[in-house]
């Protein structure tokens, strides 16, 4: 008999999965002030690259340029040098580029 403290954990459940696609993830919390998390996903190891741009195209900050495993992982952006406004994340990654709007309100 199985107590009430016991749990069950499927062998699947035990490895992380690998994701079926290269995806970047919704940004948390987002309007932030100052630092945003955002997650993103590998389907295979891979370079990436992941910059943050501002409405006029401008890049405020290059986070990764690096080959990264595959799984899910996530960047920090501190934006407490830039001025409030919309921002982008952007993330490639063979052949795969996707975009997320950052708002940072000061």
């Amino acid at each position: 008999m199985i107590g009430d403290s016991a749990f069950f954990v499927d062998a699947d459940d035990a490895v992380p999965a690998i994701p079926k696609s290269t995806e970047l993830l919704t940004p948390y919390p987002n309007p932030f002030n100052p630092v945003v998390t955002v997650p993103f996903e590998l389907a295979k190891s891979s370079h990436i690259t992941v910059r943050i741009f501002d409405v006029l195209g401008r890049e405020a900050a290059r986070l990764i340029d690096d080959q990264m495993s595959a799984g899910r992982h996530e960047f920090v952006w501190d934006g407490s040098n830039v001025s409030s406004g919309i921002y982008f994340a952007m993330l490639q990654a063979e052949g795969v580029v996707q975009t997320r709007k950052l708002v940072l309100m000061k």
